[in-house]
């Protein structure tokens, strides 16, 4: 079996979230407890965190936090990970192989047709390939190569 979604993952899922909450959290109690002497306190420095915490939240929700953990191709299935549940994924039984160019992270997203445990989309962090970077990001061989597969599964389960 070999792992194809990316390392960083971890970094995206759970080292981002805290540091974004926590640097505009720091920032708002600062704003808070150490306000300007003989100033009045200005309500939009305190607007403008808690909607940076909600723009940011509802991104994090839409792209980072329903990614997979892991994802290993174990020949003609994926198995996926996330935290202690796992689950295996025909290839047979993907309908479509979306990858992400203008997102970061990067996401392959996997539409299936029989939804596993994690539903009916599944969506994992390819590592980065140098070769994808020179192409400006606008292939990604995995995301190629799975599609290819998936392909080939289908053909040969309908035989």
């Amino acid at each position: 079996m070999q792992k194809i979604s990316s390392k960083k993952t971890f970094f995206y899922k759970k080292i981002f979230p805290l540091l974004w909450f926590g640097i505009i959290a720091m920032v708002t109690a600062m704003m808070l407890f150490l306000p300007p002497k003989k100033a009045a306190f200005p309500l939009p420095f305190l607007v403008a965190p808690l909607f940076m915490m909600g723009v940011g939240y509802f991104f994090m929700k839409k792209i980072v936090f329903d990614l997979m953990d892991e994802v290993y191709d174990d020949g003609d299935k994926l198995i996926v990970k996330m935290g202690e549940t796992e689950d295996s994924i025909a290839l047979s039984n993907v309908i479509n192989v979306t990858y992400s160019i203008a997102l970061n992270p990067p996401r392959i997203v996997l539409m299936l047709r029989t939804p596993c445990r994690f539903g009916k989309k599944v969506a994992f962090c390819p590592p980065s390939n140098w070769d994808d970077m020179k192409s400006l990001g606008f292939n990604n061989t995995l995301a190629e190569q799975l599609i290819t597969r998936v392909d080939t599964a289908r053909r040969s389960a309908q035989l």
